[in-house]
Parts: C-alpha cells; sequence; structure tokens
C-alpha cells in the first residue's frame, strides 16, 4: 500500500483535497506499520532466547546517531564519549534500547533548530549513557505514565502526529531484562524546556530476563 501510495502522489494531477486525502492515508498507513513492528519486538522480548555477545556501545551508538541524522536533517547532532565502553549483551536488543532513545530525541526536539546531545561515560564500574534535547518538556501529570504501555505525553502530537506509544515501553522492559536502569528528566535543570533520557549499565554480565509488568521509576540523575 505504501508504494501504491507514493506512486499515485509522484504521478501528479490530484487536486488540493486528493493530494490531502493521500496524505493522510500515507500517514495513517504508516502508523500502522509502526505500530506492527512494535508489537513484533514486544512479542519477540517475551518469546526468544537471546544470544549476548562484547558490544562496542560508543561505535553502535555513532551508528545509530548516524542513520537517525539522516531522517532528520533539520537536527543538530552532538555525542560525546570518553573513552571506549564495551558492554556484554544481546546486540538487537541494546540496538533498539538506542535507537528508541536518539530518534525520540531527534523526532521531538525543536522544530525549526533542533538540537540532540548524546553523552556516553564510565563512572567506576558502570556505564552511564544520556540523550538530551532541545523540544518541549513533558508535563507533570504525564510523567509517571511515559513509560506505560501504548501511553503518549499529551503535547507530543504537536510535533509529531502519529506514534503507537509503545517504544519507551519497549526500552524500559528491555532495559529492566538487562539489569539496566533509565529514567529521565523534564525540563532539561536550569530550563523551561528539554528532555534528557539516562541509561545506567552497571559492571559484569546478566542474561536477558523477559519482564512483563516493570514498575516505572523516574529518575532525576543517573
Amino acid at each position: 500500500m505504501k508504494s501504491t501510495l507514493e506512486w499515485i502522489t509522484k504521478r501528479g494531477g490530484l487536486t488540493p483535497d486528493q493530494q490531502k486525502a493521500i496524505g493522510a492515508m500515507y500517514q495513517q498507513n504508516e502508523s500502522l506499520i509502526n505500530l506492527i513492528s512494535d508489537l513484533l519486538v514486544f512479542v519477540k522480548i517475551g518469546n526468544t532466547q537471546f544470544k549476548d555477545e562484547k558490544i562496542d556501545l560508543a561505535g553502535e551508538i555513532d551508528a545509530i546517531i548516524g542513520d537517525v541524522k539522516r531522517k532528520n536533517s533539520r537536527v543538530s547532532f552532538s555525542f560525546e564519549k570518553k573513552s571506549p565502553v564495551f558492554v556484554f549483551a544481546n546486540r538487537s536488543l541494546v540496538i533498539q534500547v538506542f535507537s528508541n532513545l536518539i530518534s525520540n530525541a531527534a523526532e521531538y526536539s525543536d522544530k525549526t533548530a533542533g538540537r540532540v546531545h548524546a553523552v556516553l561515560k564510565s563512572e567506576g564500574l558502570r556505564h552511564v549513557f544520556s540523550v538530551e534535547n532541545n523540544g518541549l518538556s513533558i508535563s507533570a501529570e504525564d510523567q509517571p505514565k511515559i513509560f506505560s504501555k501504548f501511553f503518549r505525553a499529551s503535547n507530543a502530537s504537536l510535533i509529531k502526529k502519529s506514534g503507537t506509544g509503545l517504544g519507551l515501553f519497549i526500552v524500559k522492559m528491555i532495559c529492566d531484562g538487562l539489569g539496566w536502569r533509565v529514567g529521565f528528566q523534564s525540563p532539561i535543570h536550569g530550563q523551561d524546556y528539554g528532555t534528557i533520557f539516562f541509561v545506567t549499565i552497571p559492571g559484569g554480565t546478566s542474561p536477558f530476563r523477559a519482564i512483563r509488568n516493570s514498575k516505572v521509576e523516574l529518575i532525576s540523575k543517573p
């Protein structure tokens, strides 16, 4: 269906009303594709045995930022990494966590001059990742529900009309299963805008545990 809608649009000859209708159909189709993709990830997490491997976390995040940057050309990106960081975990799960957080930061950054800043550093035996943007902050009312299944912040549609409400839920579920901690602060300290997400990775290794009913933690700092 997506290719058909794209073909109709490129063919031209449509009235303004027809263009609007095709645009709405395309958006609905994209939303359905994203929902199915997120649901497949959710099902996979609870029903798959994952193989762990040594991962160059800085390298993976660099690659993710490059991919997200290509899709969000209006956004400027910076990545500060203190030293090489290696973790022992399942690669697909790790990529899912950081792809979701970095993509969200870009998509919900300021519409005209979006900025995303990521940091990866080691603190003793643990590693801490953070990613912040300069978009709208998450309201105090929405914050306790931000990792809930199918939840979208009340002001999210002002920037991105479609969304499955599963991205951050999946991030939380994976982090719980890996023994990691994920949290956020919004607005950013000293500002009246922006959001920063943290992922804290303890030293050592731990096999993935499927957790279906994880509790949400609000973390003001890593």
